[in-house]
């Protein structure tokens, strides 16, 4: 599936939507089940708790990559 192209303000933009949300949905994952699970493609099943350190895990990844990206620019 092609990347969708989008302007550098339209990613900051949804880089501080995605924090928001992490921050927002941080007192749920505190209270999840520990047993409770749901697959993952890639990685098997996964509780509350490891999907969010993947996703955080990911999005630090996303921000390395547009900084390196950045910096080739400048």
């Amino acid at each position: 599936m092609p990347a969708e192209k989008i302007s550098k303000e339209e990613a900051k933009n949804l880089i501080i939507k995605c924090r928001k949300r992490i921050d927002s949905t941080m007192p749920l994952v505190i209270g999840a089940l520990v047993d409770s699970k749901t697959k993952h493609p890639r990685l098997g099943m996964l509780n509350a708790w490891q999907w969010f350190k993947f996703i955080r895990i990911h999005l630090e990844h996303h921000l390395k990559q547009l900084s390196r990206i950045g910096k080739k620019f400048k």
